[in-house]
């Protein structure tokens, strides 16, 4: 229970503490501790707590001075630390990505609180392989945290609560409360449509942070109404919220707003003399709470990082939690913690403001000039990497790039191709058909063409279709036979020994959404335009590409799937 007197909780800090700890476990491997990434959702709650404790012992009259304050101390709470750990860590992923285009826009956005924003645009798949070697992927969260910073201050000021008005806290509670249902519905109905942008949007995570907020203020006004679940042994909630966390994947919308109830609940009924308050409030505990928003700042870029490198393995996880101890106990000492206390040049808010802004525009500048000159600084073999992109092959001993490569032949509208001649008359020649996925085998099949002199003839733009298909964004019908033509192209050239090789993501023609059965309805194919099932449609592939082999064996070609 809220004392009137009582500012800090250091049971708080313990819960902090736990929070990061779960997801540091679950970011080393995923397997232990399946939906520790939770630990961000009571971060989240935890941060509506604290953020409304602060303001609700401030009493200002003039709204310049009151918001000017307020984001005065996020500024010297949150970009000290960020922007130390964002130039570092981007400085460290360029000896070791010949190029890192992604995760310099990430740690760009990352500055200015907009990283969500662009894992939304680049559709980014927080769960994905991608998203585990991009240093700067865990921002998205603090992104979250700095835009519901823009709209709850607002809230409170235009509430009345600044300004100790009659009826403020019954004005608060509502509007916070119904943009809180809003949030909160969005996040449920949207995630089954949208996963990406349910996950990283703020207005589909506002109801989290809201919720600590709630929970403050019916603590502090209205305690009575907790009498029943004070009572409650913590140790269980503990258990609970622990189950949650081991819950898998397919469980994420129940899961967040579990385990966002049971934290409530636990705040609710940790108390003293209760073992897990004792726990929680244990000076070593508290100790990394204090430091864990460096130490969630630090631990993704080493994890990240090391999976480039050194991966991560059972002999070289003491070393990278030690990296993670150092990098987060240097930030918070001599970075975080002396400028949030600073009383000299940060004293004036305006000197805040100022110095923030300044800094921001130069680390961007600095991040911008670090990508243009990261070849320079990368430790790997620089011309393995220029040899081996797709827009920098060797055609016939000629290095050459993509435009190049296809500016000869055009067939039947379709995009020039790179059509290579066998050495002999008699050499087979390998059909390439396909998407973008086949162009990773183009230096594998030029040594082909250089040690067996086979020719090769590439078409790897599209998939193979099977029909008409409708576009998910359009909701308009996509003429495949572009692509027929392609392969009836290919079809009437083959001939004895010749190799036809496919090499796609072949779900694209059976799937509404690549892999992601999370799309509703399951349909994608059409055909005079009625709508086919998925599993008829995949039938329709699996017949298409058996007739697809009758042709070619008939020609004694051979037909390979990758």
């Amino acid at each position: 229970m809220l004392s009137k007197d009582k500012t800090y909780l250091p049971e708080l800090d313990g819960l902090r503490a736990f929070a990061v700890s779960i997801v540091i476990i679950n970011h080393f491997n995923k397997e232990l501790m399946p939906s520790g990434f939770l630990g961000v959702d009571i971060f989240f709650l935890i941060s509506g707590f604290v953020i409304t404790a602060s303001l609700c012992n401030r009493s200002e009259k003039n709204f310049w001075s009151f918001i000017s304050r307020f984001y005065s101390r996020r500024i010297k709470r949150i970009f000290p630390a960020l922007i130390l750990c964002v130039i570092v860590s981007a400085i460290f992923l360029c000896f070791f990505n010949e190029k890192p285009e992604y995760e310099i826009k990430s740690a760009i956005t990352s500055l200015f609180g907009l990283s969500n924003f662009y894992f939304i645009k680049i559709s980014m798949d927080y769960f994905s392989q991608t998203a585990e070697i991009n240093p700067f992927m865990h921002t998205w969260s603090l992104g979250v945290e700095e835009q519901f910073y823009f709209i709850f201050p607002l809230i409170f000021w235009n509430s009345g609560f600044a300004k100790n008005q009659i009826l403020s806290y019954r004005k608060f509670i509502k509007r916070i409360g119904i943009l809180a249902v809003i949030s909160f519905l969005g996040f449920v109905f949207l995630y089954n449509k949208n996963p990406t942008l349910t996950y990283f949007f703020m207005p589909t995570r506002f109801w989290e942070i809201a919720s600590g907020s709630l929970l403050f203020l019916f603590l502090k006004k209205k305690p009575f109404l907790f009498s029943g679940l004070q009572k409650i042994p913590p140790i269980s909630i503990l258990f609970l919220i622990l189950l949650v966390i081991f819950l898998p994947l397919n469980y994420f919308v129940f899961s967040v707003f579990a385990v966002t109830i049971l934290t409530s609940i636990l705040i609710i009924c940790l108390k003293k003399g209760s073992l897990i308050y004792s726990i929680f409030t244990n000076k070593i505990i508290v100790s990394l709470g204090l430091i864990s928003y460096s130490l969630y700042l630090w631990h993704w870029p080493i994890i990240a990082i090391s999976r480039l490198t050194i991966g991560i393995q059972w002999w070289t996880i003491p070393i990278q939690l030690i990296l993670i101890f150092v990098f987060a106990f240097i930030s918070y000492s001599f970075i975080e913690n002396p400028i949030r206390n600073s009383k000299n040049i940060f004293s004036k808010n305006k000197n805040i403001f100022i110095v923030a802004a300044s800094s921001l525009a130069l680390s961007s500048l600095w991040l911008t000039f670090l990508y243009k000159f990261s070849q320079s600084i990368y430790l790997g073999n620089k011309e393995l990497v220029q040899d081996r992109t797709i827009f920098k092959i060797k055609i016939n001993d000629k290095i050459i790039d993509d435009s190049e490569c296809n500016g000869k032949y055009v067939i039947r509208n379709q995009r020039p191709q790179c059509i290579v001649k066998p050495r002999k008359k008699g050499n087979p020649t390998m059909y390439l058909l396909g998407d973008s996925h086949l162009q990773h085998y183009l230096p594998l099949f030029e040594e082909v063409r250089k040690e067996k002199g086979y020719g090769y003839e590439f078409y790897g733009r599209l998939g193979i279709p099977i029909g008409k298909r409708k576009a998910i964004k359009t909701n308009t019908f996509v003429d495949e036979t572009v692509s027929l033509n392609i392969v009836n192209h290919v079809l009437n050239k083959v001939s004895k020994n010749d190799i036809v090789i496919i090499s796609e993501r072949h779900e694209r023609n059976f799937a509404p959404k690549m892999l992601d059965e999370r799309h509703q309805p399951p349909y994608l194919f059409f055909e005079n335009n009625n709508q086919i099932s998925r599993k008829e449609a995949t039938n329709r592939f699996g017949d298409y590409l058996k007739t697809l082999y009758r042709k070619i064996n008939q020609k004694e070609a051979t037909l390979i799937i990758f």
